[in-house]
């Protein structure tokens, strides 16, 4: 990863080689970086993108890896296993990257953008309807219940709800998957999911730009439909102002 003190490292360097240096305050200016911390975020970011980038290019071994995992993924789903989609969404769950990459990779399989999380909602029982009524809380409840009743039985498929959560996970290292992630929830301004609105926007600290430009790339508008996902009497008076506001800021 980058970190604040690279620029200041390099710079050195060049020094006492006797070279032309990298100036990291020239750097941050020519590509209009607000301060150090905007310039580490974007670099940071771009790191993070191109690892995933490995995994969803369809070259070299760990590409295999997730085009595989994306491939077990599909054939679960349209067979409408549970419990295997459940398994392999837990057995990336700690590795973000990997599990950016193989959403990446299923989508390319499905041939859309978003696929994975789509075909996650219509498989696995929880949510949906609830969460298009901002009422995703209640389905928590249940889950609670379930968990607690069931799983010393052996039963605990996973839900529509805990399996979003782990996808969101891959979406904090990559911007496309982000946007994804918000396209998804906010179906187009259909208030779908604001829960992963929350989240994304929560964990996109400075990396908004480049999210935003992915989803622009799919033809939507991030900032209307963030506006038109919210209900205030639901989901609280000013949330829509609060999220939309946050992002916007990042986005000047």
């Amino acid at each position: 990863m980058v970190t604040g003190m690279m620029g200041t490292d390099m710079y050195g360097m060049s020094l006492g080689m006797g070279i032309t240096p990298f100036n990291p305050m020239m750097n941050q200016s020519y590509l209009n970086f607000s301060d150090n911390q905007d310039m580490t975020t974007y670099y940071n970011t771009q790191i993070d993108n191109m690892q995933v980038g490995v995994y969803s290019n369809g070259q070299g071994r760990l590409s295999q890896r997730a085009q595989q995992l994306a491939q077990q993924l599909q054939g679960a789903i349209a067979s409408g296993k549970q419990t295997e989609v459940g398994n392999i969404l837990q057995a990336l769950e700690n590795d973000p990257h990997l599990l950016a990459g193989v959403e990446r990779c299923y989508d390319n399989l499905a041939g859309a953008r978003a696929s994975l999380r789509k075909d996650v909602r219509t498989t696995l029982a929880g949510s949906q309807t609830l969460d298009r009524f901002h009422l995703g809380f209640i389905n928590d409840l249940f889950i609670g219940i379930r968990k607690a009743v069931m799983a010393p039985f052996g039963y605990d498929p996973m839900s529509e709800r805990e399996a979003i959560d782990i996808l969101n996970k891959g979406a904090a290292v990559d911007t496309v998957v982000a946007a994804n992630a918000l396209k998804d929830a906010t179906g187009n301004g259909l208030a779908l999911d604001t829960k992963t609105v929350d989240t994304i926007q929560a964990m996109s600290k400075g990396r908004s730009q480049e999210i935003n430009a992915s989803y622009s790339q799919m033809g939507g508008n991030l900032s209307q439909d963030i506006r038109n996902s919210y209900i205030d009497i639901i989901d609280g008076f000013g949330s829509r102002e609060r999220v939309n506001g946050n992002i916007l800021n990042e986005l000047v």
